[in-house]
């Protein structure tokens, strides 16, 4: 197996790591983000069909009290628009029950979708991020407290670092992730805690 030293590295490619690796790309520190999945975005993706509008999988909408990632939209000059809402949708509770026409009450906050579909913010943070090395496929197994730092070890690569930052939901990390030594009880219990 091949042994990657680097300054910082995050589990992750979602959005969460990529803003941070954004919010740390002028530190000077050789980062390396380790995402699972083919791909960067997590739960965010969207399909570009040819002559068709952008169809998003994923997450979709923002509103004005989402106040940071407004600001984030901001700084890379990306742009939003109101999501048209008309004052009737079709509804289906279950795939098995028939669809329903049901009346929407007024939305006092309306929401917003990003211009390009919301993959452009992907996209967009990823382009900034000079000197972030990302690396995808990797589904990190274990990592190992060693006098050298911490090592991460996929199943097909051994990464190095003094400080890993975990971007994962909290109960798939301690579900999926062997650590050596344990992590402590008292962050097991909080980890168990806010999954709950």
């Amino acid at each position: 197996m091949k042994n990657n030293s680097t300054d910082l590295i995050i589990l992750g490619g979602g959005l969460t790591g990529l803003t941070l690796a954004y919010l740390l790309r002028e530190q000077g520190l050789q980062i390396h983000m380790l995402e699972a999945k083919n791909r960067v975005g997590g739960r965010i993706y969207t399909k570009y069909p040819e002559q068709l509008a952008p169809q998003e999988m994923g997450a979709t909408w923002l509103g004005k009290k989402h106040t940071a990632l407004v600001a984030l939209l901001a700084e890379l000059e990306i742009g939003i628009f109101e999501q048209r809402m008309e004052d009737r949708a079709i509804y289906e509770a279950i795939s098995t029950s028939p669809p329903q026409l049901v009346s929407l009450p007024p939305n006092p906050e309306p929401s917003y979708r990003v211009e390009g579909g919301t993959s452009t913010l992907i996209n967009t943070l990823s382009k900034h991020l000079v000197g972030t090395r990302i690396s995808t496929e990797q589904i990190v197994k274990s990592i190992t407290k060693t006098a050298d730092g911490l090592q991460v070890y996929t199943d097909r690569e051994v990464f190095t670092a003094p400080i890993v930052i975990s971007t994962l939901p909290p109960h798939l990390l301690t579900q999926s992730i062997q650590f050596e030594p344990s992590l402590p009880e008292s962050c097991s219990e909080s980890i168990n805690t806010y999954s709950q």
